[in-house]
């Protein structure tokens, strides 16, 4: 289960967090990244896409929210509660392709909160097990894994956001970078 809710949160962040940036515009390349990654992590921080991300999130993942007794919004919401962000220095390398943003972030770290998560449900699990029926306890799954985020304290952490210039021209923002500024998801 738990490697199962990771890769689906993995999934969910890749799939709504990719900021794609037009090459042809008045704006330096600088100003083009900062603005894209700014709108797009203020739309994040904002709780603007939740209802969006739960949606991805369950389209990426299979993952079906009710059967675990909750709302995949909930779940997206107890994520990123608390995330703030500061975009500072930007580096450009236009002949290479490539730029890198540093960005100093605060959120939760999911494997914290996964590992949480293991042992609240484990201890579930003992107390309940020959009790109550399977469908029933499978419905507190939610609710534990809830809990175990919203137990998780934030922490602050700084990502060298790299950005490359694609075959078309636009600049992309890495989206592995976007998951760990998200949700720490190195170790």
């Amino acid at each position: 289960m738990k490697k199962i809710v990771l890769t689906s949160l993995m999934a969910l962040v890749f799939a709504v967090c990719s900021f794609g940036l037009a090459g042809c515009s008045q704006k330096t390349i600088d100003e083009q990244i900062f603005e894209e990654l700014d709108t797009g992590l203020k739309d994040v921080q904002s709780g603007a896409l939740n209802s969006e991300l739960a949606k991805s999130y369950t389209e990426a993942s299979g993952f079906n929210a009710q059967e675990y007794g909750m709302d995949g919004t909930e779940l997206i919401q107890a994520l990123l509660r608390d995330f703030t962000y500061e975009i500072g220095e930007i580096k450009v390398d236009e002949g290479a392709g490539k730029a890198s943003v540093t960005v100093n972030a605060t959120s939760r770290n999911l494997q914290s909160a996964m590992k949480t998560f293991a042992e609240k449900l484990q201890h579930y699990i003992a107390e309940h097990v020959g009790k109550e029926p399977l469908e029933d306890m499978m419905k507190q799954t939610g609710p534990i894994l809830i809990e175990s985020i919203e137990e998780t304290p934030t922490t602050k952490h700084e990502v060298i956001v790299p950005v490359t210039r694609s075959k078309t021209g636009e600049w992309e923002i890495d989206e592995s970078a976007i998951a760990e500024l998200l949700l720490q998801t190195k170790s």
